[in-house]
């Protein structure tokens, strides 16, 4: 038996099973995120945006993502003056940086918090009143990122590719762009 972490994997693995019937068994990847206290993730939400709306982005910043929320993160904020963006995970403080670099004004309007413990992490992921995960191959259940969001019952913005299971647009667990 092999289990994937989506079933696209199934298809891609199943030539190399040489015609022997191997069972493939889909076990999407749950959060790695711990559940925190409310009134650490209330305390969190305050501190970063106090007066508006807290956009996040949990992840690495790795290129195709990084290129993508170079686009949308500027327009969201000047879409919404009363936002703050959080850059969450490794690589968010040098992304704010080169994002600065093109876009000074936003200073005050970005915060990147570095690297953080797992439960201060889900604070500030929790804190969120939306996160944005684009993903080049679309979201699917091997994204940790969009499912420590949705594990802490933050909405997630985000598309849809060749990678992405019918489940997302099924059952509408995120908003599709």
């Amino acid at each position: 038996r092999v289990w994937v972490s989506i079933p696209t994997w199934a298809e891609r693995w199943r030539p190399f099973t040489l015609g022997k019937h191997v069972g493939f068994e889909w076990l999407p990847i749950p959060s790695t995120l711990p559940s925190p206290a409310g009134d650490a993730v209330a305390a969190t939400r305050h501190r970063l945006a106090p007066d508006g709306p807290l956009v996040g982005h949990l992840g690495t910043y790795g290129g195709p993502i990084r290129q993508a929320l170079a686009v949308s993160l500027p327009a969201l904020l000047s879409a919404e003056p009363r936002a703050t963006v959080a850059l969450l995970g490794d690589g968010g403080s040098g992304f704010r940086d080169s994002l600065l670099q093109a876009h000074p004004a936003l200073a005050a309007r970005i915060v990147a918090p570095g690297r953080q413990s797992r439960s201060t992490l889900a604070e500030h992921v929790a804190a969120c009143d939306v996160l944005v995960q684009p993903y080049p191959d679309g979201v699917s259940s091997r994204r940790t990122s969009a499912m420590a969001g949705l594990a802490l019952g933050v909405p997630v913005v985000t598309n849809a590719g060749p990678m992405t299971e019918p489940v997302w647009a099924e059952r509408r667990a995120v908003s599709l762009v």
